[in-house]
């Protein structure tokens, strides 16, 4: 399967690993099985969550610098390998975690850090609307 969804990924566009993404995105915003996939909470302490501009750039900045940050990465990478070892999750799913991980990994990570952030900053966002 793994063989199978990396090789599908590597005939994609742009605009597939984008709507890819968005997907992904979803899946892991709305999966309880995924919720320890989260960001320090001091990194949002200031920000201004009505202003769409500086959150996208403060988003920017934040993976810009969690980048780097191997044990935060591989903290990520347990999350998700433990919830596959430990939840059941349906073949697209699973298909969609293993695109996260190959998109991630072609792209030093920033693919699956945004995923993250994203997810963290709208489920904040939630709670001040």
């Amino acid at each position: 399967m793994i063989k199978n969804t990396w090789t599908k990924e590597e005939n994609f566009s742009q605009a597939d690993i984008i709507r890819k993404l968005e997907e992904i995105a979803l899946f892991i915003f709305k999966d309880e099985r995924l919720k320890d996939l989260k960001i320090p909470g001091d990194i949002l302490i200031g920000i201004n969550f009505e202003d769409d501009a500086e959150v996208e750039k403060k988003i920017d900045k934040l993976i810009s610098s969690m980048i780097d940050d191997q044990i935060l990465i591989e903290n990520y990478l347990l999350e998700i390998s433990y919830a596959l070892q430990n939840y059941e999750f349906t073949e697209r799913e699973i298909k969609n975690l293993f695109h996260l991980i190959g998109l991630a990994i072609s792209d030093e990570y920033k693919s699956l850090l945004r995923v993250i952030v994203v997810k963290c900053f709208a489920a904040i966002r939630k709670i001040f609307k």
